[in-house]
């Protein structure tokens, strides 16, 4: 005779769940289990084939027998009765795929829990318990539409249980549903758990996100006047204000915590989340050094730590609390994105390759589906600089257009045009048209090929930003030129059927894939292919005193952008003046957005001898930048736009910056512009330490283009004789 075995069904659930406990957050009916897990499979909790009236059939029957389980109600308790044969005690298939999936859950492999629980909710539709784990592995997997239905259907069956409410509110707000019917769910929530700390912070969160912070501050002041408030409530709060940009708000609520509990891990980082958003670096980085002195193997301390000396480009300081972060969280794809990032810029191009292949072969299933594209997305990006570095210029190239991919960078912006995207195949007889995605300086370097492609294709088209169509009209008369028509979108887009005035779109930034696939072939152009207006410059060159006796210097000292992670890499007024100093020679600024007391600074110091043409806008006008660099005899600049025009424009540039594999392309010079030497600053060294490197080499380039460059740029006659046109250069010592 077969023995039979009795066992609450939902506690049985619970032991299958013991690897991820949160997956149903406490749910009324996990409570109090003493239930030992191997006694049953919890198959059985998946079907009860007799509500169907069908439990004759033979399919059933077959069912019932092949998963070992029976499904019944005893003393109002949902109960399973097993027939366990004697002859075979093999483990039930059901039961094992339940164990393996909740171990997924557990492990955080959405993908793969959510591919196992979906069979089985297709088994049992009527079971709660198996409907709410399978939207916990859709809403990890960041798949908040299927979540959504899955938390409906557990309802549906078990509409008295708060947390079922609380995972359907989560998963609407991934969603971007409506504030009102994320409200009224959470209200049904609150109403079956009148005390739900979960519920009342996703409330409070979602009433910050929408403004209705009068709401929000109802609930804090209502939790706040109990006498002993829920701290990871108020945090929760915490962090939404941060998310709406109340910062000030954020740290009140901040400080408050770390004030109730000072050690606590979550309280120390979102204090310093807090303070790196109001860049507040030095308040940030003295909280995250004492946390990180008191708890050293802390790995969220350490991430965030890391975090913050990479915005500071203190990167050698970061690499050790990277090395932390995936050695105790190797699966974690944004802390392998800064390690990789980290020694990218200490030009350790082998070890960050082998990070970033060690995650896509051990740990990418980890991590949920969408965040996996943009993680596989920005590896491929961070490879092509690997490359770039390594002097593998050809598949470099093939990793650049990756940074498109599933919005892997922030700021790349693919454009959706109604034509296919070419793909080096012969132009003979198209119209091509190229647009521009980058900065300056990127579309300076890939509009410098487009003499080549006008030879190929029948016509050529650049879209670009407008402030930029005068100048590229001016130096390509043979193409057209004309600001952007195209749309943001992504790859998968382009399969509109409007009438167009071209047969192929392409990323100008990517042309040298197909036209620069290696160093020789960077050798093909040995003059600039840009054209400028050398009557201008000769114009303004006549309004300069003295431009007949010395060199003329242009100087570029910083970006418009003076973020905290570029200030090791540019110099100021000061660094100028130090420069202007050494160098009895006449020095125009090429600096753009320069402030008035940065040129106050510099002209009260080196009187005579440093002009400003105030009414040029440097910034916006590149016809007129263009012309003050073509009457210089040497440019010096830092990264920037400045460095990338004189570069193109062929004029003799001291260029200085943080390690720029992109630029040097793993060579010792650089190859878009022989003309421009690259003085890298290389930690623990600031720009400031460069200084001497940087006179050094102007006074070499003078040696050798002062004064014949520029007579034969502006075709003007040899300078008077002097100091500077017989020996060249007088650095003071």
């Amino acid at each position: 005779m077969r023995s039979v075995h009795v066992i609450d069904i939902d506690r049985s659930l619970k032991n299958s769940v013991q690897f991820w406990p949160h997956a149903l957050n406490s749910s009324s009916w996990l409570a109090g289990s003493k239930f030992s897990f191997a006694s049953a499979p919890p198959i059985s909790l998946l079907r009860d084939y007799r509500s169907r009236g069908k439990t004759g059939s033979k399919k059933n029957e077959r069912f019932a027998h092949g998963s070992g389980a029976l499904l019944a109600k005893a003393n109002g308790r949902t109960t399973l009765q097993q027939l366990v044969s004697k002859k075979t005690k093999a483990a039930n298939p059901y039961q094992e795929k339940l164990h393996l999936a909740a171990q997924y859950l557990h492990s955080k492999q959405f993908e793969d829990a959510a591919k196992l629980f979906k069979p089985l909710a297709k088994k049992l539709p009527k079971s709660p318990q198996i409907n709410l784990l399978l939207g916990s592995a859709y809403l990890g997997n960041g798949e908040a539409e299927k979540a959504v239905d899955a938390f409906r259907k557990a309802i549906r069956f078990a509409p008295e249980d708060p947390a079922a409410h609380v995972k359907l509110a989560t998963a609407l707000v991934k969603k971007n549903a409506e504030l009102q019917s994320i409200l009224t769910v959470l209200d049904k929530a609150l109403k079956l758990a009148p005390g739900s700390v979960e519920a009342n912070a996703l409330k409070a969160s979602v009433l910050i996100k929408h403004a209705r912070l009068d709401d929000a501050e109802a609930l804090i002041d209502k939790e706040m006047a109990k006498l002993t408030p829920d701290l990871k409530f108020l945090a929760q709060c915490a962090k939404a204000f941060q998310q709406v940009s109340k910062s000030e708000r954020a740290e009140q609520i901040a400080d408050y915590l770390l004030e109730a509990a000072p050690n606590d891990t979550d309280f120390i980082v979102l204090k310093a989340d807090i303070q790196f958003a109001r860049e507040q670096h030095l308040e940030c980085f003295n909280i995250l050094s004492k946390a990180a002195l008191d708890q050293p193997q802390n790995t969220a301390i350490a991430f965030c730590f890391a975090n913050l000396l990479l915005h500071l480009s203190r990167n050698y300081e970061a690499l050790p609390y990277l090395e932390l972060c995936t050695n105790n969280n190797p699966s974690d794809a944004k802390g392998r994105e800064l390690h990789v990032h980290c020694l990218l810029m200490l030009e350790r191009y082998d070890q960050a390759d082998l990070l970033i292949r060690d995650w896509i072969k051990h740990h990418q299933h980890t991590t949920p589906t969408s965040e996996r594209k943009r993680t596989l997305g920005q590896f491929q990006w961070l490879r092509a600089f690997i490359e770039f570095g390594r002097g593998n210029i050809e598949q470099a190239w093939e990793h650049y257009g990756a940074r498109f991919d599933t919005g892997a960078v922030n700021g790349a912006v693919f454009l959706n045009y109604p034509a296919p995207s070419w793909t080096g195949e012969d132009l003979k007889g198209k119209t091509l048209l190229v647009w521009s995605d980058q900065g300056l300086g990127d579309t300076l370097k890939g509009a410098s090929l487009i003499p080549e492609l006008a030879q190929c294709a029948k016509k050529v088209i650049l879209e670009t930003e407008p402030r930029f169509v005068p100048f590229f009209s001016n130096s390509f008369p043979q193409i057209e030129v004309r600001p952007f028509t195209g749309t943001t979108g992504t790859h998968a887009a382009r399969k509109s059927k409007k009438q167009t005035d071209f047969d192929l779109a392409f990323c100008l930034s990517d042309t040298p894939r197909f036209l620069r696939p290696d160093i020789k072939s960077f050798e093909k152009v040995k003059e600039t292919v840009y054209t400028t207006d050398i009557e201008r410059a000769r114009n303004i060159l006549s309004d300069v005193p003295g431009h007949d006796e010395k060199p003329i210097i242009g100087l570029c000292w910083r970006s418009q952008n003076m973020k905290a992670s570029r200030a090791r890499y540019y110099m100021d007024a000061d660094d100028m003046i130090e420069i202007i100093n050494k160098e009895d020679a006449i020095y125009i600024n090429l600096q753009y957005k320069v402030t008035d007391e940065e040129i106050e600074k510099i002209a009260s110091k080196c009187k005579g001898r440093f002009f400003h043409f105030k009414d040029a806008d440097l910034f916006n006008d590149l016809d007129t930048l263009a012309c003050l660099i073509n009457l210089c005899d040497i440019v010096i600049s830092a990264n920037t736009n400045v460095a990338d025009l004189a570069g193109v424009l062929d004029v003799p540039c001291v260029r200085f910056g943080g390690v720029t594999p992109q630029l040097t392309m793993g060579q010792d010079f650089v190859p878009w512009s022989r003309s421009v030497t690259f003085i890298p600053v290389r930690e623990p060294a600031n720009s400031r330490d460069m200084i001497p490197n940087v006179i050094d080499e102007t006074k070499r380039k003078l040696s050798e283009c002062y004064p014949l460059a520029r007579n034969i740029r502006l075709q003007t006659p040899p300078p008077i004789a002097s100091e500077h046109s017989t020996n060249h250069s007088s650095f003071l010592d």
